[in-house]
């Protein structure tokens, strides 16, 4: 065994929505002497998005990502975002303190791919912060279809059709 296999097992369990298989392989990799790389974190921060349901998930995780050294890794940032919009959604926690994690997370980094974008729109979106989902979408340089359809989307099912109508054609438009 070496890294790279745990991290090919880990991605494995993930990719087939056993977070748990995939957090008890990290504990072993590290147990066994292994050290985690960007990959390895990547991989089992999108595990722990499957079965997070507590603050203080998120939060162990990420400070385990910050004394790996691979916390300013951009895939890394992602999926900890997205592990942060995740658990907000859940009724045992504190919607708003998670949503401002993600957001300082997203605010925090240096470059911003489409999945940064997406995660944090469609993070808003779900989790009913249709006015942060806003805020960002209009930070947006160059606007993805998958921002767009996220507002659209998100205005359209809490009965903003005006609103929903006009992001459509805003997004004809420039589109």
């Amino acid at each position: 065994r070496d890294t790279v296999i745990y991290n090919a097992m880990i991605t494995c369990y993930s990719h087939n929505d056993d977070g748990n298989a995939a957090i008890r392989l990290f504990n072993d990799m590290r147990k066994n002497g292994f050290w985690p790389d960007n990959f390895t974190y990547t991989s089992v921060v999108s595990a722990l998005a499957l079965i997070a349901d507590q603050e203080k998930h998120c939060g162990q995780l990420h400070c385990a990502v910050v004394k790996s050294g691979t916390g300013m890794v951009i895939s890394v940032m992602n999926a900890l975002i997205s592990v942060y919009v995740k658990c907000a959604a859940s009724p045992l926690v504190s919607a708003s303190s998670l949503l401002g994690s993600a957001r300082k997370l997203f605010d925090e980094m240096p470059v911003r791919d489409e999945l940064s974008w997406t995660t944090i729109i469609t993070g808003y979106v779900k989790n009913n912060e249709l006015a942060a989902a806003r805020e960002v979408f209009d930070g947006m340089e160059e606007k993805l279809v998958v921002a767009w359809n996220a507002m659209i989307s998100g205005y359209a099912h809490k009965g903003y059709s005006s609103e929903a109508l006009e992001m459509f054609r805003r997004m004809c438009l420039v589109g």
